[in-house]
């Protein structure tokens, strides 16, 4: 075979390994996921993982050197696949936004209760949470720019806590709420503290002050 035609077919075949390899990748990640899901954070390995999959242990290895590096991967892939868009830029915005994106989390349970179960992890997770961190912290800018640095964050680790998987679950879970009925109470919640803090940007010190001064009376 000519050198010309050995180049024409590798630039052939090029994209169609490509596209291989990614199906190949996505199907892991998937039977990691319900691995997770079935059998537990403790049982999650390459093999078994492979053997869910349907392909070879060293192909599995091939993508995945490491079960961490298949849990840091499927971390990433399942808030790929349970974030219908990214942080909205305002926080305004999240009156509408978090009850789609609880509703959607409904519809992809099993993602998310297998993200939620390899949180203990933290480092793992801890990239891609200070990205949600930053996001948040910019779309609440408008509202903390008038408060002390200490009430500032727990402002934002408010709407933070607000808006997670954890919410998510325990309302579910606990109180046998829909993702978007949970996501609606959590987005009211949102609203009372921005529009309380617009009011009164020390709202916050004069709680703690005066809940300080009912204590020592």
């Amino acid at each position: 075979m000519s050198e010309s035609i050995k180049r024409a077919t590798n630039t052939y075949s090029s994209p169609l390994r490509d596209e291989q390899k990614q199906r190949t990748h996505e199907r892991i990640l998937e039977a990691a996921a319900e691995q997770l899901l079935e059998e537990g954070l403790e049982e999650l390995s390459l093999p078994r993982a492979a053997k869910r999959a349907c392909v070879s242990v060293p192909t599995v290895y091939r993508h995945f050197p490491t079960p961490e590096a298949l849990m840091r991967e499927l971390t990433e892939w399942v808030g790929r696949r349970t974030n219908i868009d990214g942080v909205p830029e305002n926080i305004d915005e999240f009156t509408e936004w978090v009850p789609r994106l609880f509703a959607y989390w409904d519809e992809n349970e099993a993602l998310i209760r297998a993200r939620l179960l390899s949180r203990v992890h933290r480092q793992i997770h801890r990239d891609a949470g200070h990205r949600k961190d930053e996001a948040i912290e910019k779309a609440m800018k408008e509202v903390t720019a008038q408060l002390d640095p200490l009430d500032a964050r727990r402002a934002c680790a408010l709407v933070r806590l607000l808006v997670s998987g954890a919410a998510w679950e325990m309302m579910r879970d606990s109180w046998g709420l829909t993702g978007e009925q949970a996501g609606e109470g959590l987005a009211w919640a949102i609203n009372v503290l921005v529009a309380e803090l617009r009011r009164n940007p020390n709202s916050m010190d004069e709680f703690t002050e005066r809940s300080s001064s009912e204590d020592e009376q």
